[in-house]
Protein backbone atom coordinates (compact mmCIF):
# COMPACT_ATOMS: atom_id res chain seq x y z
CA UNK A 1 0.00 0.00 0.00
CA UNK A 2 2.83 2.39 0.86
CA UNK A 3 4.50 1.90 -2.00
CA UNK A 4 1.09 2.22 -4.26
CA UNK A 5 1.36 5.44 -2.25
CA UNK A 6 5.05 6.12 -3.25
CA UNK A 7 4.18 5.56 -7.11
CA UNK A 8 1.46 7.81 -7.45
CA UNK A 9 3.29 10.46 -5.48
CA UNK A 10 6.31 10.04 -7.96
CA UNK A 11 3.88 9.96 -11.11
CA UNK A 12 2.56 12.85 -10.63
CA UNK A 13 4.94 15.09 -9.08
CA UNK A 14 5.11 17.75 -11.10
CA UNK A 15 0.94 18.54 -10.31
CA UNK A 16 1.72 17.88 -6.68
CA UNK A 17 4.36 20.33 -6.78
CA UNK A 18 2.38 23.22 -8.93
CA UNK A 19 -0.54 22.62 -6.37
CA UNK A 20 2.26 23.57 -3.24
CA UNK A 21 3.48 26.50 -4.70
CA UNK A 22 -0.59 27.58 -6.18
CA UNK A 23 -1.53 26.76 -2.64
CA UNK A 24 1.04 28.52 -0.68
CA UNK A 25 0.44 31.53 -3.33
CA UNK A 26 -3.33 31.32 -2.24
CA UNK A 27 -2.66 31.88 1.64
CA UNK A 28 -0.18 34.37 1.09
CA UNK A 29 -2.47 36.37 -1.26
CA UNK A 30 -5.21 36.05 1.16
CA UNK A 31 -3.11 36.77 4.04
CA UNK A 32 -1.69 39.73 2.34
CA UNK A 33 -5.09 41.31 1.03
CA UNK A 34 -6.51 41.04 4.56
CA UNK A 35 -4.09 43.15 5.61
CA UNK A 36 -4.37 45.84 3.42
CA UNK A 37 -8.34 45.68 3.70
CA UNK A 38 -7.59 46.69 7.39
CA UNK A 39 -5.08 48.80 6.20
CA UNK A 40 -7.45 51.07 3.99
CA UNK A 41 -10.51 50.70 6.10
CA UNK A 42 -8.57 52.09 8.78
CA UNK A 43 -6.83 55.06 7.58
CA UNK A 44 -9.17 55.83 4.47
CA UNK A 45 -13.18 57.14 5.29
CA UNK A 46 -15.63 55.25 3.34
CA UNK A 47 -16.34 58.06 0.64
CA UNK A 48 -12.68 58.74 0.29
CA UNK A 49 -11.92 55.51 -0.60
CA UNK A 50 -15.93 55.26 -3.09
CA UNK A 51 -13.87 57.90 -4.99
CA UNK A 52 -11.22 55.99 -5.94
CA UNK A 53 -12.82 52.41 -6.58
CA UNK A 54 -15.48 54.72 -8.79
CA UNK A 55 -12.57 55.68 -10.70
CA UNK A 56 -11.20 51.69 -11.09
CA UNK A 57 -14.10 51.00 -11.84
CA UNK A 58 -14.87 52.86 -14.92
CA UNK A 59 -11.46 51.98 -15.69
CA UNK A 60 -12.65 48.23 -15.47
CA UNK A 61 -15.52 48.79 -18.08
CA UNK A 62 -12.86 50.56 -20.46
CA UNK A 63 -11.12 47.18 -20.61
CA UNK A 64 -13.51 46.16 -23.26
CA UNK A 65 -11.07 47.72 -25.44
CA UNK A 66 -7.85 45.78 -24.98
CA UNK A 67 -9.13 42.80 -26.09
CA UNK A 68 -9.74 41.19 -22.82
CA UNK A 69 -10.27 37.83 -24.11
CA UNK A 70 -6.83 36.99 -25.07
CA UNK A 71 -6.24 36.27 -21.63
CA UNK A 72 -8.34 33.50 -21.37
CA UNK A 73 -6.37 31.80 -23.84
CA UNK A 74 -2.38 32.78 -23.49
CA UNK A 75 -2.20 29.96 -21.41
CA UNK A 76 -3.42 27.75 -24.24
CA UNK A 77 -1.33 28.91 -27.01
CA UNK A 78 1.77 28.72 -25.04
CA UNK A 79 1.15 25.18 -23.85
CA UNK A 80 0.60 24.25 -27.83
CA UNK A 81 3.94 26.54 -28.59
CA UNK A 82 2.16 29.36 -30.70
CA UNK A 83 4.31 31.77 -28.97
CA UNK A 84 4.39 34.32 -31.72
CA UNK A 85 0.62 34.67 -30.93
CA UNK A 86 0.87 36.00 -27.93
CA UNK A 87 3.10 38.61 -28.82
CA UNK A 88 0.68 39.59 -31.95
CA UNK A 89 -2.50 39.85 -29.47
CA UNK A 90 -0.13 41.91 -27.11
CA UNK A 91 0.32 45.11 -29.89
CA UNK A 92 -3.39 44.44 -31.27
CA UNK A 93 -4.60 45.48 -27.84
CA UNK A 94 -2.09 48.31 -27.36
CA UNK A 95 -3.71 49.54 -30.35
CA UNK A 96 -7.36 49.00 -29.63
CA UNK A 97 -6.78 50.01 -26.40
CA UNK A 98 -6.16 53.50 -27.06
CA UNK A 99 -10.10 54.22 -27.02
CA UNK A 100 -10.21 53.34 -23.62
CA UNK A 101 -7.71 56.17 -22.47
CA UNK A 102 -9.70 58.78 -24.69
CA UNK A 103 -12.64 57.68 -22.38
CA UNK A 104 -11.16 58.12 -19.06
CA UNK A 105 -9.45 61.39 -20.13
CA UNK A 106 -12.90 62.45 -21.04
CA UNK A 107 -14.12 61.47 -17.73
CA UNK A 108 -11.19 63.09 -16.20
CA UNK A 109 -11.99 66.91 -17.74
CA UNK A 110 -16.08 65.74 -16.88
CA UNK A 111 -15.17 65.77 -12.81
CA UNK A 112 -12.92 68.69 -13.36
CA UNK A 113 -15.38 70.75 -14.83
CA UNK A 114 -18.85 69.73 -14.66
CA UNK A 115 -19.26 68.15 -10.73
CA UNK A 116 -15.39 70.20 -9.82
CA UNK A 117 -13.81 67.29 -8.01
CA UNK A 118 -10.30 67.91 -8.43
CA UNK A 119 -9.24 64.44 -6.80
CA UNK A 120 -11.59 62.29 -8.33
CA UNK A 121 -10.67 64.12 -12.12
CA UNK A 122 -6.70 63.08 -11.12
CA UNK A 123 -7.40 60.42 -10.42
CA UNK A 124 -9.09 59.61 -13.48
CA UNK A 125 -6.00 61.36 -15.53
CA UNK A 126 -3.38 59.12 -13.83
CA UNK A 127 -5.42 56.20 -14.80
CA UNK A 128 -5.38 57.07 -17.98
CA UNK A 129 -1.81 57.61 -18.23
CA UNK A 130 -1.26 54.15 -16.79
CA UNK A 131 -4.44 52.41 -17.96
CA UNK A 132 -2.20 50.22 -20.83
CA UNK A 133 0.54 48.45 -18.58
CA UNK A 134 -2.01 48.29 -15.75
CA UNK A 135 -4.61 46.43 -17.84
CA UNK A 136 -2.48 44.66 -20.22
CA UNK A 137 0.63 43.37 -18.97
CA UNK A 138 -1.19 41.29 -15.98
CA UNK A 139 -2.24 38.86 -18.83
CA UNK A 140 1.44 37.51 -19.00
CA UNK A 141 0.88 35.98 -15.69
CA UNK A 142 -0.70 33.19 -18.12
CA UNK A 143 2.23 32.36 -20.36
CA UNK A 144 4.02 31.69 -17.11
CA UNK A 145 1.36 29.59 -16.22
CA UNK A 146 1.35 27.78 -19.80
CA UNK A 147 4.80 26.79 -18.98
CA UNK A 148 3.93 25.74 -15.58
CA UNK A 149 6.07 27.95 -14.01
CA UNK A 150 4.07 28.23 -11.04
CA UNK A 151 7.48 29.00 -8.57
CA UNK A 152 8.04 32.05 -10.58
CA UNK A 153 3.91 33.22 -10.39
CA UNK A 154 3.95 32.90 -6.37
CA UNK A 155 7.17 34.66 -6.22
CA UNK A 156 6.08 37.53 -8.52
CA UNK A 157 2.86 38.18 -6.97
CA UNK A 158 3.84 37.47 -3.46
CA UNK A 159 6.53 40.47 -3.86
CA UNK A 160 3.89 42.32 -5.73
CA UNK A 161 2.08 42.52 -3.03
CA UNK A 162 4.93 43.08 -0.32
CA UNK A 163 5.85 46.25 -2.39
CA UNK A 164 2.83 47.70 -2.59
CA UNK A 165 1.17 47.34 0.95
CA UNK A 166 4.38 48.28 2.20
CA UNK A 167 3.65 51.65 -0.38
CA UNK A 168 0.27 52.10 0.99
CA UNK A 169 1.91 51.44 4.53
CA UNK A 170 4.41 54.26 4.28
CA UNK A 171 2.01 57.26 2.19
CA UNK A 172 -0.95 56.33 4.89
CA UNK A 173 0.66 55.89 8.41
CA UNK A 174 4.31 57.48 8.04
CA UNK A 175 3.26 60.49 5.94
CA UNK A 176 -0.47 60.56 6.71
CA UNK A 177 -1.86 61.17 3.25
CA UNK A 178 -5.37 60.61 1.75
CA UNK A 179 -7.12 58.64 -0.71
CA UNK A 180 -5.25 61.55 -3.62
CA UNK A 181 -1.61 59.95 -2.83
CA UNK A 182 -2.63 56.67 -1.95
CA UNK A 183 -4.42 56.00 -5.50
CA UNK A 184 -1.27 57.54 -7.75
CA UNK A 185 1.15 55.37 -6.11
CA UNK A 186 -1.25 52.24 -5.95
CA UNK A 187 -1.67 52.82 -9.86
CA UNK A 188 1.62 53.87 -10.41
CA UNK A 189 3.83 51.60 -9.22
CA UNK A 190 1.77 48.49 -9.65
CA UNK A 191 1.82 49.29 -13.53
CA UNK A 192 5.82 49.45 -12.74
CA UNK A 193 5.84 46.05 -11.63
CA UNK A 194 3.21 44.57 -14.20
CA UNK A 195 5.82 45.48 -16.72
CA UNK A 196 8.75 44.11 -15.24
CA UNK A 197 6.21 40.96 -15.57
CA UNK A 198 5.58 41.43 -19.37
CA UNK A 199 9.70 41.65 -19.51
CA UNK A 200 10.28 38.56 -17.92
CA UNK A 201 7.55 36.92 -19.13
CA UNK A 202 8.28 37.58 -22.95
CA UNK A 203 12.01 36.10 -22.58
CA UNK A 204 10.49 33.09 -21.70
CA UNK A 205 8.62 33.04 -25.60
CA UNK A 206 10.97 30.93 -27.55
CA UNK A 207 9.44 30.92 -31.20
CA UNK A 208 7.39 33.32 -34.05
CA UNK A 209 4.57 30.28 -34.19
CA UNK A 210 1.62 32.10 -35.12
CA UNK A 211 -2.27 30.24 -35.22
CA UNK A 212 -3.53 31.23 -38.26
CA UNK A 213 -6.78 31.18 -36.32
CA UNK A 214 -5.75 33.17 -33.41
CA UNK A 215 -7.05 36.66 -34.81
CA UNK A 216 -10.19 35.58 -35.17
CA UNK A 217 -10.41 33.40 -31.94
CA UNK A 218 -9.32 36.40 -29.95
CA UNK A 219 -11.91 38.92 -31.58
CA UNK A 220 -14.69 35.99 -30.56
CA UNK A 221 -13.32 35.26 -27.38
CA UNK A 222 -12.87 38.92 -26.45
CA UNK A 223 -16.95 40.33 -27.81
CA UNK A 224 -18.70 37.18 -26.35
CA UNK A 225 -17.09 38.36 -22.76
CA UNK A 226 -17.77 41.72 -23.19
CA UNK A 227 -20.91 41.13 -20.76
CA UNK A 228 -18.62 39.38 -18.19
CA UNK A 229 -15.56 42.17 -18.10
CA UNK A 230 -17.68 44.95 -17.27
CA UNK A 231 -20.92 43.28 -14.69
CA UNK A 232 -18.58 44.08 -11.71
CA UNK A 233 -17.42 47.45 -12.66
CA UNK A 234 -20.71 47.85 -14.00
CA UNK A 235 -22.31 47.34 -10.66
CA UNK A 236 -19.82 49.39 -8.52
CA UNK A 237 -20.66 52.11 -10.93
CA UNK A 238 -24.04 51.73 -11.06
CA UNK A 239 -23.91 51.81 -7.17
CA UNK A 240 -22.18 54.86 -7.01
CA UNK A 241 -24.96 56.74 -8.90
CA UNK A 242 -27.91 54.81 -7.16
CA UNK A 243 -27.30 54.74 -3.99
CA UNK A 244 -23.82 56.51 -3.03
CA UNK A 245 -20.23 56.65 -2.82
CA UNK A 246 -19.94 55.55 0.68
CA UNK A 247 -22.18 51.84 -0.21
CA UNK A 248 -20.06 51.10 -3.28
CA UNK A 249 -17.10 51.40 -0.76
CA UNK A 250 -18.77 48.94 1.44
CA UNK A 251 -19.82 46.76 -1.96
CA UNK A 252 -16.25 46.90 -2.92
CA UNK A 253 -14.52 46.29 0.75
CA UNK A 254 -16.69 43.05 0.71
CA UNK A 255 -16.32 41.58 -2.74
CA UNK A 256 -12.41 42.21 -1.91
CA UNK A 257 -13.03 39.94 1.01
CA UNK A 258 -14.91 37.41 -1.14
CA UNK A 259 -13.02 37.05 -4.05
CA UNK A 260 -9.70 36.76 -1.98
CA UNK A 261 -11.04 33.72 -0.81
CA UNK A 262 -12.48 32.41 -3.77
CA UNK A 263 -9.30 32.99 -5.74
CA UNK A 264 -8.26 29.81 -4.24
CA UNK A 265 -9.89 28.11 -7.02
CA UNK A 266 -8.08 28.80 -10.17
CA UNK A 267 -5.06 27.86 -8.40
CA UNK A 268 -6.08 24.40 -7.27
CA UNK A 269 -7.67 24.11 -10.36
CA UNK A 270 -5.31 25.32 -12.62
CA UNK A 271 -2.49 22.61 -12.80
CA UNK A 272 -5.01 19.36 -12.81
CA UNK A 273 -6.50 20.79 -16.02
CA UNK A 274 -2.88 21.65 -17.34
CA UNK A 275 -2.59 17.96 -16.70
CA UNK A 276 -5.19 16.40 -18.31
CA UNK A 277 -5.49 18.20 -20.94
CA UNK A 278 -1.84 16.63 -22.35
CA UNK A 279 -4.41 13.52 -22.99
CA UNK A 280 -6.20 12.90 -26.29
CA UNK A 281 -9.84 15.35 -26.84
CA UNK A 282 -11.77 12.03 -25.79
CA UNK A 283 -9.55 10.62 -22.47
CA UNK A 284 -9.45 14.95 -21.58
CA UNK A 285 -13.16 15.07 -22.02
CA UNK A 286 -13.90 11.59 -19.94
CA UNK A 287 -11.65 13.15 -17.21
CA UNK A 288 -13.83 16.54 -16.72
CA UNK A 289 -16.70 14.43 -16.53
CA UNK A 290 -15.17 11.88 -13.94
CA UNK A 291 -14.52 15.08 -11.82
CA UNK A 292 -17.48 16.67 -11.67
CA UNK A 293 -19.26 15.26 -8.63
CA UNK A 294 -16.07 15.56 -7.01
CA UNK A 295 -15.63 19.80 -7.96
CA UNK A 296 -19.11 20.35 -6.52
CA UNK A 297 -18.31 18.73 -3.00
CA UNK A 298 -15.16 20.60 -3.28
CA UNK A 299 -17.21 24.03 -3.61
CA UNK A 300 -19.47 22.82 -0.88
CA UNK A 301 -16.11 22.73 1.49
CA UNK A 302 -14.67 26.18 0.04
CA UNK A 303 -18.13 27.89 1.16
CA UNK A 304 -18.00 26.30 4.46
CA UNK A 305 -14.48 27.20 5.06
CA UNK A 306 -15.34 31.12 3.64
CA UNK A 307 -18.12 31.26 5.72
CA UNK A 308 -16.52 29.94 9.20
CA UNK A 309 -13.34 32.39 8.05
CA UNK A 310 -15.56 35.69 8.27
CA UNK A 311 -17.09 34.69 10.93
CA UNK A 312 -14.00 34.21 12.79
CA UNK A 313 -11.42 36.58 11.49
CA UNK A 314 -13.70 39.22 10.05
CA UNK A 315 -13.46 41.40 12.86
CA UNK A 316 -10.07 41.76 12.75
CA UNK A 317 -9.96 42.65 9.19
CA UNK A 318 -12.17 45.53 8.87
CA UNK A 319 -12.28 48.34 11.28
CA UNK A 320 -15.96 49.22 12.78
CA UNK A 321 -17.13 51.68 10.02
CA UNK A 322 -17.29 48.80 7.10
CA UNK A 323 -18.57 46.13 9.77
CA UNK A 324 -21.60 46.04 7.45
CA UNK A 325 -19.23 44.89 4.56
CA UNK A 326 -18.66 41.25 6.38
CA UNK A 327 -22.15 40.54 5.69
CA UNK A 328 -21.69 41.43 2.04
CA UNK A 329 -18.90 39.30 1.79
CA UNK A 330 -20.84 36.23 3.10
CA UNK A 331 -23.71 36.42 0.59
CA UNK A 332 -21.21 37.40 -2.28
CA UNK A 333 -18.87 34.42 -1.46
CA UNK A 334 -21.77 31.69 -1.97
CA UNK A 335 -20.83 32.02 -5.44
CA UNK A 336 -17.61 29.61 -4.79
CA UNK A 337 -19.88 26.36 -4.67
CA UNK A 338 -20.15 26.28 -8.20
CA UNK A 339 -16.63 28.07 -9.15
CA UNK A 340 -14.76 25.05 -8.78
CA UNK A 341 -16.65 23.20 -11.16
CA UNK A 342 -17.35 25.94 -13.53
CA UNK A 343 -13.76 26.67 -13.97
CA UNK A 344 -12.89 22.82 -15.17
CA UNK A 345 -15.67 22.88 -17.36
CA UNK A 346 -14.93 26.68 -18.73
CA UNK A 347 -11.02 25.80 -19.09
CA UNK A 348 -12.31 22.51 -21.32
CA UNK A 349 -14.57 25.15 -23.72
CA UNK A 350 -11.57 27.75 -24.23
CA UNK A 351 -8.95 25.32 -24.63
CA UNK A 352 -10.84 23.04 -27.02
CA UNK A 353 -12.30 26.03 -28.99
CA UNK A 354 -16.10 25.54 -28.66
CA UNK A 355 -16.99 29.01 -29.34
CA UNK A 356 -20.25 28.03 -29.72
CA UNK A 357 -20.70 26.74 -26.20
CA UNK A 358 -18.61 29.17 -24.59
CA UNK A 359 -20.58 32.17 -26.14
CA UNK A 360 -24.14 30.75 -25.60
CA UNK A 361 -22.33 29.75 -21.57
CA UNK A 362 -21.60 33.51 -21.48
CA UNK A 363 -24.97 35.00 -22.89
CA UNK A 364 -27.03 32.84 -20.52
CA UNK A 365 -24.52 33.51 -17.58
CA UNK A 366 -25.04 37.34 -18.60
CA UNK A 367 -28.87 37.34 -19.39
CA UNK A 368 -29.53 35.43 -16.50
CA UNK A 369 -27.44 38.08 -14.17
CA UNK A 370 -28.86 41.02 -15.93
CA UNK A 371 -32.73 39.87 -15.00
CA UNK A 372 -31.43 39.02 -11.35
CA UNK A 373 -30.24 42.49 -10.71
CA UNK A 374 -33.11 44.35 -12.86
CA UNK A 375 -35.76 42.50 -11.05
CA UNK A 376 -34.36 42.31 -7.31
CA UNK A 377 -31.74 44.36 -6.42
CA UNK A 378 -33.88 47.48 -6.02
CA UNK A 379 -35.33 45.47 -3.47
CA UNK A 380 -33.24 43.04 -2.10
CA UNK A 381 -29.89 45.00 -2.26
CA UNK A 382 -26.84 42.84 -1.90
CA UNK A 383 -28.72 39.55 -1.40
CA UNK A 384 -29.73 39.76 -4.86
CA UNK A 385 -26.61 40.43 -6.63
CA UNK A 386 -25.50 37.25 -5.10
CA UNK A 387 -28.02 34.70 -5.78
CA UNK A 388 -28.20 36.70 -9.42
CA UNK A 389 -24.73 35.48 -9.72
CA UNK A 390 -25.08 32.20 -8.13
CA UNK A 391 -28.11 31.71 -10.48
CA UNK A 392 -25.83 32.70 -13.55
CA UNK A 393 -23.25 30.39 -12.87
CA UNK A 394 -25.82 27.72 -12.57
CA UNK A 395 -26.75 28.50 -15.81
CA UNK A 396 -23.70 28.41 -17.13
CA UNK A 397 -22.22 25.17 -16.11
CA UNK A 398 -25.86 23.51 -17.42
CA UNK A 399 -25.04 25.23 -20.69
CA UNK A 400 -21.29 24.06 -21.14
CA UNK A 401 -22.03 20.52 -19.54
CA UNK A 402 -24.20 19.91 -22.34
CA UNK A 403 -21.86 20.62 -24.75
CA UNK A 404 -19.02 18.74 -23.08
CA UNK A 405 -21.12 15.73 -23.20
CA UNK A 406 -22.01 16.05 -27.04
CA UNK A 407 -17.95 17.17 -27.69
CA UNK A 408 -16.41 13.65 -29.54
CA UNK A 409 -14.09 13.30 -31.76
Amino acid sequence: MIQNFYNIVRANKEVITNQFYNTLRFVLSVLISMASIKLITSYLDPEQFGIYRYVLSVAGICRITIMTGVGKILSGYVRREYHGSVQESTLLSFKTGSLGVLVLVMFGFYSLIETQNRVESILFFVSAAVFLPYYIFPRFEFILGGLEKFKEILLFRIGSKIILISAALIVLVLFDQGILIYGISQLVLASFLFALLFIYSKRQLSNDKVDLGFKRHSFMISLIALGSVITVPGIQVYLKSSIGITELAYFVVATSISTRITAVVKPIIQPVTLKIMKNTKNRYRSYVIKLTLPMLFFGLFLYLILYMSIDTFGQYIVSKEYEISLLYAKLLGIVIILAPLYSLYNSYVVFEKLNKAFSVSLYSNQLATIIGYVLFVDKFGVKAIAFSNLAAVFVSIVVMAYSILRDKE
